[in-house]
């Protein structure tokens, strides 16, 4: 997907740097030749600029790219393992997020709209907000514009937004990250790129007739259980062995029972 969308976007700007040299030098040319002529050249800055940002986006994923290759190693690919695992959790987490920001979003624009410029609109709302998570803020112009509500508004906000569910989004991607490690400790040995390089090689030499075939040597099993599904497990074991201790507990002393006893 990510190598379709890089080689689209280097077509397209080949295509934007191909109407860049077409267009260029007559328009330059006509510039050099009437001084006194307001030369236009917006239809060139416009090639550029597309051009530009249509590069950057190819650079862009061709880099991010590199993770695939990364995965060779697992210790490597502990950001894609993590992403991965946690990802369930942070579509949640999302929701709950994206619903108490747009409440004070809303809030913010309707109290303060008419008086702060960064509430006067909705977007304009958000983006504050989003400013105030990483500590750009100004809370005078609040104040001045409600000095009762201005407080209450602001100290709820950074509570709950930065205090609770900031918080609770490092706390997922932290024992996530935690997981991922104790599973990297405790897997096999698996393949890495040099072996892989190997193999491949000698397929290649195999096909050709060039090396004979060796077989490979014996690889252990991958883990398939997750650190979170053996914790579930463990949990459920240990909810069944409380219960059974507590009902051998209550289980009464069978020795003490005088019908039992032999007369």
């Amino acid at each position: 997907m990510v190598i379709r969308i890089s080689l689209q976007l280097s077509i397209a700007a080949g295509v934007f740097s191909f109407m860049e040299y077409i267009h260029a030098p007559p328009t330059m040319k006509t510039i050099v030749n009437n001084p006194d002529v307001y030369g236009n050249v917006e239809y060139l800055a416009s090639i550029y600029t597309s051009k530009r940002e249509l590069v950057a986006v190819m650079l862009f994923l061709v880099i991010m790219k590199v993770f695939k290759y990364l995965n060779f190693n697992r210790t490597m690919g502990q950001l894609n393992s993590t992403l991965r695992q946690c990802a369930k959790d942070i579509v949640g987490f999302s929701l709950m997020f994206f619903i108490v920001f747009f409440a004070f979003s809303e809030l913010g624009y309707l109290l303060f709209g008419s008086e702060v410029e960064n509430f006067s609109s909705f977007g304009l709302a958000m983006f504050t907000l989003l400013r105030t998570i990483l500590g750009d803020f100004n809370y005078d112009e609040l104040e001045r514009a409600d000095r009762v509500l201005a407080p209450i508004y602001f100290l709820s906000y950074i509570f709950l937004v930065f205090f609770v569910l900031l918080n609770m989004f490092l706390a997922i991607i932290n024992d996530t990250y935690n997981d991922v490690k104790t599973e990297i400790s405790i897997a096999p040995d698996e393949l890495q790129m040099t072996e892989y390089l190997r193999d491949k090689l000698h397929k290649v030499l195999q096909k050709v007739g060039v090396m004979k075939d060796v077989s490979k040597k014996h690889k252990k099993s991958p883990i398939n259980a997750t650190i979170r599904q053996v914790r579930e497990v463990l949990t459920n074991f240990s909810g069944v062995a409380s219960t059974a201790l507590r009902s051998k507990c209550f289980l009464p002393d069978m020795a003490s029972i005088k019908w039992l006893k032999p007369e």
